[in-house]
């Protein structure tokens, strides 16, 4: 049952990134009115999430070394979900920029260590499935999250809504790796 958990917590990173990526397109034009900017500098404003998930893979190279998978994932995810609680308080550009580069450097490092865990838990064949399984949660987030997005804005829902889902399965996960054994052997 453990193996499964940890299965569940490794491509659900990735189910979780693609909430953060794929609907930004969609919530461009909500951004541009929440914050009285040009959808040009609203979509540009996700950069800043995009500078994050670089910093986030510079992170990991040492994380790791010096604090537990489990306190990672645990932290990681319960401080992102409070970042994407944040979202609704954010009400100046500079903020949302730091609060977006934020949540790129804390889902980089969910996602890197994922890969971490597959990479240390499974050799060959079994590897290579779970990997597969990781990036089709991918794919999968994107149809899911832009449907979900696509819902929220035509139904007039704050622009960060789709975000919030996101936050639920982190929290979700942090559940799941609180009764998981997550150190490699």
């Amino acid at each position: 049952m453990s193996r499964i958990r940890l299965v569940a917590i490794c491509i659900i990173a990735a189910f979780l990134m693609s909430g953060f990526v794929n609907p930004i397109g969609l919530i461009s034009g909500p951004v541009a009115t929440a914050f009285g900017i040009s959808i040009t500098a609203a979509v540009s404003a996700f950069g800043f999430f995009t500078f994050g998930v670089f910093a986030g893979y510079v992170v990991s190279f040492y994380i790791f070394d010096y604090f537990s998978f489990k306190s990672v994932v645990v932290t990681g995810y319960l401080v992102l979900a409070a970042g994407i609680a944040l979202l609704y308080l954010v009400n100046s550009t500079v903020g949302l920029f730091i609060l977006l580069f934020c949540l790129g450097t804390l889902a980089s490092v969910e996602g890197c260590g994922a890969g971490t865990l597959i990479s240390v838990n499974w050799q060959g064949r079994q590897r290579q499935v779970i990997l597969i399984a990781q990036d089709a949660m991918f794919n999968g987030g994107g149809i899911v999250f832009t449907a979900l997005t696509t819902w929220f804005v035509a139904s007039e829902f704050h622009w960060a809504s789709t975000y919030s889902v996101v936050g639920v399965i982190a929290v979700a996960v942090v559940g799941i790796a609180a009764i998981t054994h997550l150190e490699p052997v």
